[in-house]
Formats: structure tokens, C-alpha cells, sequence
């Protein structure tokens, strides 16, 4: 599927109404595979309307038991899977993801998932490949939020992470706004800025994970991982955080005040235990700096 030059698939963010090349909505017991969908980006030109995530390749809406496998997702523009408010068990495994270079326009995450309510979410064994991204609205990987119960292992996941230049967190793999029991492991992961990032969360392992940043991007006051911010509101605690057996290499010089792993928070509600154990961290600045506002 490759859409003609220049079109546009209009999805309203903040309605919540995704609208992809192919949307799948209020169903269940549905299965995707073996698709190439082509975005044909290059023909969109600079768009800068950060309300609006236009040309998603796949949205899902309001689905239960849903299966993307064995999919190319090329030249996209922005989000390549977008989904929302899904249940059961959502599989989106050995799937491909490629941007078209761009120094302008949206936000663009190869797998976008928000509010996940019940069953397993598995996102495994899938490549996000952002060699030629170099966009200042930042390119995130794999984001999460609001999801229960979650897998996320054996993802190839390169050159993710432009700080966005409306504030909202960019890493290759983003755990954020109350998530809670999500397991990170076994991902190759070279980085532009952010590694991993969870705010807002509980139980988060991340684990088990080889990690690379190469200096070619990212800003000098952040965090390689990072784990912090606000309680997730729903639990009146933040934290069962775990990180463990993870190689990070951080290999340019020029980070300012960034750290391997960095830990805190800004508000008084308790943080429910920590782990950091058999980590091999290879960096110039701080490895490890736990702080609190």
C-alpha cells in the first residue's frame, strides 16, 4: 500500500480519534501481517501543525486482541502504529520501521501505545531503524503510556531520541504517565539522547538491555536512563524500579551534566524501592546520581 504524493490522512491528537492508511476500530480477534505500507513522506514537505499526527501508517482504536506482525512500515512521516484504549492481548512482533529523513515537522515514534487496560501487550523482535532522522520535534521509538502489563524485549532500536521542542519526553524506548508492570529486556538500543525513560510509573524493570550513545544529538543536562518525575496518581506511590545486567556505553565526552542513570522526583509521595545491581557503565560523567526535589 503507498499513498499518492502529497496526500494527507487527517488524525485529530486531541480528540484521540487516530485515523491511519489502515485503521482498526472497535473490533476484536484481529491479525495484520506481511504488509509493506509506504507513507511516501518525502512528498509531504515541511509540516509543523503539532496538533495534528497526520499519515499514521496503522491505527488502532478501542480494539481488543489484536496481532501486527511481519510488517514494513516505510517513508513514514510520523507515528508508523498508533494505538489507543486496547485490551486483551496485543501483539505487535518482527515488524519494520523507517522514517524518511526530515529536519522539520512532527514527532515520529515507530510504535506509539496509549492506554493499555488489561491482558499482555508484547512488543518483540521489531526494528526501528532512524538512521537519517535529525528532527528537532523530536523521534522517539518505542513509547508506552498509561498501559498495564506489558513486554517489550529483543527490539532493534537505532538512532532514536531528539529532545521535542514542546517539552514531552523523547527516548528511544519511553515508559511514561502511569504504566505499571512493564518489562524492558534484551534490546540493542544506540541512541541519539535518551535511552530509556519512566515517569509517572511503577513496577519497571529494565534489564538484561546493551545500550550505545554516540554523541550525535541529545542536550547536556539529561539522563542516559531515567527514572522520575510525578507518582502515578492511581497507586499514591512511585517507583518498584528495577535495573539490572545492562551494558551502557556512553561514548562522547561533550555531555555536560548528563548521567548513566539518574533517579528522582519532585513531590512527597513515597518512592516503593529501588534497584540497580550488575550494571556495566562505560561513561565520562556520573554513572549513577539517585536525587530528589
Amino acid at each position: 500500500i503507498k499513498l499518492k504524493n502529497g496526500t494527507i490522512i487527517r488524525y485529530n491528537e486531541a480528540t484521540e480519534t487516530p485515523v491511519g492508511v489502515i485503521t482498526v476500530k472497535d473490533v476484536s480477534n484481529v491479525s495484520v501481517e506481511n504488509l509493506v505500507i509506504d507513507i511516501n513522506g518525502t512528498t509531504m514537505g515541511t509540516y509543523n501543525d503539532y496538533d495534528n499526527v497526520d499519515n499514521v501508517a496503522l491505527a488502532v482504536e478501542t480494539a481488543r486482541d489484536v496481532t501486527i506482525k511481519g510488517c514494513k512500515f516505510i517513508n513514514l512521516y510520523t507515528e508508523g502504529i498508533d494505538t489507543h484504549l486496547t485490551s486483551g492481548n496485543i501483539t505487535i512482533e518482527n515488524n519494520y520501521f523507517k522514517h524518511v529523513e526530515q529536519f522539520q515537522g512532527l514527532r515520529k515514534d515507530c510504535i506509539y501505545i496509549v492506554s493499555h487496560s488489561s491482558g499482555v501487550l508484547n512488543v518483540n523482535n521489531n526494528i526501528c531503524d532512524e538512521d537519517a532522522i535529525s528532527n528537532e520535534y523530536g523521534c522517539g521509538g518505542i513509547f508506552f503510556a498509561n498501559v498495564r502489563n506489558a513486554v517489550c524485549g529483543n527490539n532493534i532500536v537505532l538512532n532514536c531520541g531528539r529532545r521535542n521542542v514542546h517539552g514531552h519526553p523523547v527516548a528511544a524506548i519511553c515508559v511514561y504517565s502511569e504504566c505499571l508492570n512493564i518489562d524492558v529486556h534484551d534490546n540493542y538500543i544506540k541512541s541519539l539522547e535518551g535511552i530509556f525513560r519512566a515517569d509517572a510509573s511503577a513496577k519497571i524493570t529494565f534489564r538484561d538491555n546493551y545500550c550505545q550513545f554516540t554523541g550525535e544529538g541529545g542536550y547536556s543536562d539529561s539522563d542516559y536512563i531515567r527514572m522520575t518525575y510525578y507518582d502515578p496518581s492511581y497507586l499514591g506511590y512511585w517507583g518498584e524500579y528495577t535495573i539490572a545486567n545492562n551494558t551502557i556505553i556512553i561514548s562522547d565526552s561533550n555531555r555536560g551534566a548528563a548521567r548513566g542513570i539518574g533517579l528522582g522526583h519532585n513531590n512527597s509521595r513515597p518512592l516503593r524501592s529501588l534497584r540497580i545491581v550488575n550494571n556495566n557503565i562505560v561513561i565520562y560523567n556520573d554513572a549513577i546520581v539517585i536525587y530528589a526535589k
